[in-house]
């Protein structure tokens, strides 16, 4: 998998907007490779950030690109799977923003 130009213009509206998210809580669906996640939290100053993808492969790969650039963030994320279809995933949790890009991932959409 690559980062896709939708994932690449919400790391750019990140970087640009940094300031919407401060003191934000703030949940990111389908985060793939986490590459806006990450931007969000080097850049703004976050109450917490949540990076979930569907996928178990994908999640992996989330904790570990967070650990890869922990001392790069502001704030640690969370990193975890969630799926839409089952409401107790996020039973209970609130969130000022939720942010997603390509929500819905199609290889056949994407070069390789």
């Amino acid at each position: 998998r690559k980062t896709s130009p939708s994932e690449e213009a919400l790391a750019w509206y990140c970087i640009t907007h940094a300031s919407a998210f401060s003191q934000k809580t703030v949940l990111e669906v389908g985060a793939g490779l986490g590459f806006a996640g990450l931007v969000l939290c080097s850049t703004a100053d976050l109450t917490s950030l949540d990076m979930t993808d569907g996928d178990p492969a994908i999640v992996e790969v989330l904790c570990q690109n967070v650990e890869v650039n922990k001392d790069r963030l502001r704030r640690l994320p969370t990193v975890r799977k969630l799926l839409w279809e089952k409401s107790s995933d996020t039973a209970g949790a609130q969130y000022d923003i939720i942010v997603a890009a390509d929500v819905v991932y199609c290889e056949d959409s994407h070069e390789v």
